[in-house]
């Protein structure tokens, strides 16, 4: 399933801002919050968990300004800085005959379903080998230098990580087909993914919808804290790095 498949999947650009005020309501996620239907939900809204948690992201030795995004139709939030969410591909001329193609760049991520919370890092591959979707080629970047590497096993041993990949389906990332991986040579494995495929790919936790009610305001805690563990690789993705 990729953001810029259909509107389903676009932001809904009436929940960003940046304000301290935003997130102050947010108590702890509801029962019906655990559905893949949004209807009457609240929980992604700006007063709710997506910016209880932007607000909490340390940006220590970075200097990115988190804000958050509900994502249409979707039980997902987006946490992104705002210039580099969004990249765009060619141009328009004024009569609006033409418009640049635009797909949504690396960013956080907390997925919901009947029965777990999921939250972490989410990239995306094209399918189409022609567009120039550099996040995915500087996560790689990244990912293959020593500090990268390291960096990453050391998360996923403080915290629990998980990493998963698949196509346009999202069942085969956070679904019944998805398929356990393996942090040891990732950056091997993502690399020999063939061309031509849309690339789905996660990396954090999925805590229970017991554990996740039971933790209340204190879920947006624990998301903000595993997300500034991973701005690093938020950094690596958005920005340019040598081996």
């Amino acid at each position: 399933m990729s953001d810029d498949k259909s509107k389903r999947g676009q932001p809904d650009r009436s929940v960003s801002t940046s304000s301290q005020v935003y997130g102050r309501k947010f108590k702890g996620l509801l029962n019906r919050d655990f559905s893949i239907d949004v209807t009457g939900t609240h929980w992604r809204c700006r007063q709710q968990l997506g910016h209880a948690v932007a607000n909490g992201i340390d940006n220590v030795g970075f200097s990115f300004k988190f804000e958050s995004w509900a994502i249409y139709n979707r039980p997902q939030i987006h946490w992104a800085d705002k210039r580099y969410y969004v990249a765009r591909e060619g141009s328009s001329n004024r009569q609006g005959d033409q418009y640049p193609k635009k797909f949504y760049q690396a960013k956080f991520l907390a997925d919901i379903d009947e029965k777990s919370l999921w939250y972490g890092f989410y990239l995306e591959r094209s399918e189409e080998m022609g567009e120039r979707r550099e996040d995915w080629k500087r996560f790689l970047d990244w990912l293959k230098t020593q500090s990268g590497e390291m960096l990453l096993m050391d998360l996923s041993k403080e915290y629990g990580l998980e990493v998963s990949w698949g196509g346009v389906d999202w069942q085969e990332v956070r679904g019944e087909k998805r398929i356990p991986r393996n942090f040891d040579n990732l950056h091997h494995s993502l690399s020999q993914l063939p061309d031509g495929q849309w690339v789905n790919l996660l990396i954090g936790c999925e805590i229970s919808k017991k554990e996740a009610l039971n933790k209340g305001a204190s879920i947006a805690n624990g998301i903000a804290k595993l997300l500034t563990a991973m701005v690093p690789l938020y950094d690596g993705a958005v920005t340019s790095h040598k081996s």
